[in-house]
């Protein structure tokens, strides 16, 4: 798979978009960062295919997104279930928050995380 990640092609998307970051990816990354969050190393703005996820953790295949307003219409609907689909075609989980319920409640956001982490990497119960 390694051909499909980070592809230089989005480089600067990429870090257009770290620099950029929501509020709510802001706040959830100050957990994620340094393997905070059961001993897991998450990527900010990864790129996989034609795909840029939120936050990424590759040796679980775990990739986290947060979705604003712009998640709502049925534009949003369609191409969040064409991104999710490809995921998911290659064996990657896909959690989905929106972007209030990180601000409002990113304690709860992260033990749905660390659920999952658990499902995916039994050691790290």
């Amino acid at each position: 798979m390694p051909e499909i990640l980070n592809k230089l092609v989005h480089r600067n998307r990429r870090r257009e978009l770290r620099k950029n970051q929501t509020d709510a990816e802001k706040k959830l990354w100050n957990y994620l960062c340094r393997k905070q969050v059961m001993n897991t190393r998450f990527c900010r703005q990864f790129g996989i295919g034609y795909y840029i996820a939120d936050f990424y953790a590759q040796a679980i295949r775990l990739a986290i997104e947060l979705d604003g307003k712009q998640h709502e219409t049925e534009e949003g609907s369609e191409y969040d279930a064409e991104r999710d689909d490809y995921f998911n075609s290659l064996n990657i989980t896909v959690l989905r928050f929106k972007n209030n319920d990180v601000l409002i409640n990113v304690e709860r956001v992260v033990e749905v995380i660390k659920e999952n982490i658990g499902k995916l990497n039994p050691r790290e119960k």
